[in-house]
């Protein structure tokens, strides 16, 4: 199942002092997003809509296809057992964002930088 959200709001963190990269969104629908990786390991952790359903997928990937950033995760894996939702699609407007910040963001959380 998926599931499409339009961006209201997006706040990214590269290398922080906690060697933390962050990736938050925010949706005009409501709810959020967040993907977020301490770089001194390979875990991507991942929350969807509540911190309830937090945790650390093994299979989550991301792609950029203007005007969506696409997350997906490999069954059996769900963003939340209430959702049922295996790919997440943020329609995006690159005049409102910084999406070149947002790339980066996502390079580190992913391992690409």
């Amino acid at each position: 199942m998926n599931a499409t959200y339009t961006v209201k709001k997006i706040e990214t963190m590269v290398n922080d002092e906690e060697t933390l990269s962050s990736f938050c969104a925010w949706f005009k629908e409501g709810g959020y997003l967040v993907l977020a990786r301490q770089l001194d390991t390979t875990q991507i952790y991942v929350e969807f809509q509540d911190q309830g359903n937090g945790y650390y997928p093994k299979s989550i990937s991301y792609c950029i296809q203007l005007p969506y950033i696409i997350f997906s995760l490999k069954p059996p894996e769900l963003f939340s057992e209430k959702s049922q939702f295996k790919k997440i699609l943020i329609e995006i407007s690159a005049k409102k964002m910084a999406l070149a910040e947002t790339k980066k963001c996502l390079k580190s959380i992913f391992g690409y930088t």
